[in-house]
């Protein structure tokens, strides 16, 4: 199944919107349980609010429940799917360096912070977001 070959290479976290957080969550969590994944069961799994478990905002599950119809009526071509993951993880591995960049900048203009220390750091944290697309542990 397409969406497996997906799972291995994204997951919730490498989706910039909420929205597309929680549709994903939801998605998951249909292929995780014995149902299918059809319009009907995923908006059954959003309205019950069991993703707000995994991304922790209502506001995102309702916008998700609104987004649904447009979702459903989009072409998605499971050929493509290695495509579309590739395309939601490399835009995911940006935002890891954009957001690093501008951690090791503000840590660069404090003067308490040692520079040949931050040097070190900084290396291993962008190494990690290059290895694994994560600075988490």
């Amino acid at each position: 199944m397409a969406r497996d070959t997906i799972r291995k290479h994204i997951s919730g976290a490498d989706f910039a919107d909420p929205v597309h957080q929680t549709v994903w969550e939801a998605i998951c969590a249909l292929d995780r349980g014995a149902g299918g994944v059809d319009p009907s069961s995923l908006l059954s799994v959003l309205q019950s609010g069991s993703t707000v478990a995994v991304n922790g905002t209502r506001q995102a599950m309702r916008a998700a429940v609104e987004m649904l119809p447009s979702l459903v009526t989009w072409p998605a071509f499971p050929e493509n799917a290695g495509t579309y993951a590739e395309t939601v993880r490399l835009w995911s591995v940006r935002r890891r360096i954009s957001t690093e960049a501008i951690r090791t900048q503000q840590l660069a203009l404090n003067p308490a912070t040692d520079p040949v220390g931050l040097a070190a750091n900084a290396a291993a944290r962008f190494t990690a977001i290059r290895d694994t697309g994560s600075t988490e542990d």
